[in-house]
């Protein structure tokens, strides 16, 4: 990998794509979601990794993007347990 590290929060249908587009461009992507189902989609992706937390998708990130439905959970994610 040459990019940059990259953690991405929000796995769903705007996530996904953006998420295969930056790891085939050479970045590496630390993703996370809470379905289950999100995260299997991108289980098999060449490089991106999937994080058990949030606070994982942090760590060693150059940058974090959040692609999450509204500023109610985007709230939680940044200022919640966790």
């Amino acid at each position: 990998m040459t990019g940059r590290r990259i953690g991405f929060v929000g796995l769903g249908n705007m996530g996904e794509p953006m998420v295969r587009r930056l790891a085939a461009a050479g970045h590496a992507v630390c993703g996370y979601d809470m379905a289950a189902h999100a995260r299997d989609r991108l289980s098999d992706t060449p490089g991106v990794t999937l994080a058990a937390t949030l606070a994982d998708v942090a760590d060693g990130a150059d940058v974090v993007i959040l692609m999450l439905p509204d500023s109610a959970v985007v709230e939680q994610v940044l200022l919640g347990d966790g």
